[in-house]
C-alpha cells in the first residue's frame, strides 16, 4: 500500500489506571494520533470510581478521580 501524503505522527502515550479496590496501577502503553484520542482510549478503559491519568512523556494530559475518591466530578 502506498502512504498518503496526510499521514499523521503517532506520539507515545502511558495510561494509568488504579482501580477501586486494587493497590498496584495497570498500566497500558499505546500510539496515538492526539491527547484527545489517549484520553478516549482511557476513558474506554475506566469504571466509576477508578483513579486515571494519561501521560505524554513527562507531561500529564489527563487526571481523573485523583482529588479525592468521596468526591464527584465530572470529566
Amino acid at each position: 500500500m502506498k502512504a498518503t501524503g496526510r499521514s499523521r505522527a503517532l506520539d507515545a502515550y502511558e495510561i494509568r489506571i488504579v482501580k477501586k479496590l486494587a493497590k498496584s496501577p495497570m498500566i497500558y502503553a499505546c500510539s496515538l494520533v492526539s491527547d484527545h484520542a489517549a484520553i478516549r482510549r482511557a476513558q474506554s478503559l475506566t469504571e466509576d470510581g477508578d483513579l486515571v491519568e494519561v501521560w505524554r512523556g513527562l507531561d500529564c494530559v489527563y487526571s481523573s478521580g485523583i482529588e479525592s475518591r468521596g468526591t464527584a466530578r465530572s470529566a
